[in-house]
């Protein structure tokens, strides 16, 4: 029986595990199943795995990733917007299933829509869209072209968050208090 040709970027699946299963499963549908065909995919793998270069040892350089630059600080500078504009409806409450009580909670989002900060992506993000668009705040008035600013470039530059504790509420992580709004 001829055995089609196996080319080069067939073998390219083996850099992810899930492309290695999918690999060795092709591969032994094309040699077929016998011992034969297991020792070559354990040798093959094998060699795979060994390619990695140089394994960090003496002499070996090591470049570092360089930390994303962050411009904005969650906790100095949005942590106080999100209290002052959204903290009577969001924090004080959760309307619309919405909760900025602390961090974490902020990120997942509502049960029904998911999430409203898209991590590096402010045009994509629902929050920043409302907020540009000037349908948030409902109440006690629009946020400034600065603090849409400093929202925006924090969701694009990963939406990082620079406390100590991400469950702990945003009134003591600031020390500020939600403000009341005057009675309609």
């Amino acid at each position: 029986m001829a055995h089609p040709r196996i080319q080069w970027w067939d073998w390219v699946e083996f850099v992810s595990l899930g492309g290695m299963v999918h690999s060795i499963q092709r591969t032994m549908s094309v040699f077929g199943r016998g011992i034969t065909s297991s020792l070559f995919l354990l040798a093959v793998s094998a060699l795979l795995v060994g390619c990695g270069g140089d394994s960090g040892g003496e002499g070996a350089e090591v470049e570092a990733t360089p930390e994303p630059v962050r411009t904005v600080s969650f906790v100095n500078e949005v942590a106080p917007i999100l209290i002052t504009h959204c903290g009577p409806c969001h924090i004080a409450e959760a309307k619309g299933d919405l909760s900025f009580a602390n961090y974490s909670i902020l990120m997942q989002g509502t049960l029904a829509n998911g999430a409203v900060i898209l991590p590096g992506f402010a045009d994509r993000s629902s929050l920043v869209t409302l907020v540009d668009e000037g349908e948030m705040p409902k109440k006690g008035g629009p946020l400034s072209a600065s603090e849409k600013s400093k929202l925006r470039i924090w969701v694009d530059e990963g939406a990082f968050f620079d406390g100590a504790d991400q469950g702990f509420g945003l009134e003591g992580l600031t020390g500020m208090e939600v403000p009341v709004l005057p009675a309609e």
